[in-house]
């Protein structure tokens, strides 16, 4: 028993001695990632890929995890402002048309058994 003590303390003796250096080591190696990918169009989240997802959902019950931010934007228009008198149009704000999610799968027939939401509920208007 004896024997074994000193063994264990040489090995925790070398690991604080050779952890600080492989650490410091480790954080000198680090460098800055590339950005290989280049955006080239809006942002669409998954909901709006439908031609990608619907494939699988064709024929099948399915049940929705989603809250009042999950929606399908249809249609964006730029809304400008022209003040009596003047020529130029000056940029107001933009517009956003959407669905809800449940709505556009049950209107592109497709069978939702389930909707899971938050307290609120999935559109965000009921009493919790």
């Amino acid at each position: 028993m004896l024997l074994f003590k000193p063994f264990k303390s040489t090995y925790l003796l070398l690991f604080f001695i050779f952890n600080p250096l492989l650490i410091s080591h480790a954080q000198n190696s680090l460098r800055p990632l590339e950005n290989k990918f280049k955006q080239t169009g809006p942002v669409q989240t998954g909901a709006e890929r439908t031609d990608i997802y619907l494939p699988f959902l064709k024929g099948k019950n399915i049940a929705v995890v989603s809250n009042q931010t999950s929606v399908i934007y249809t249609s964006r228009d730029s809304i400008f402002e022209v003040f009596p008198g003047e020529k130029n149009a000056y940029f107001d704000h933009i517009e956003y048309t959407n669905t809800h999610l449940v709505d556009s799968l049950l209107s592109l027939k497709i069978s939702v058994k389930k909707v899971f939401a938050p307290e609120h509920g999935f559109r965000g208007k009921a009493d919790a």
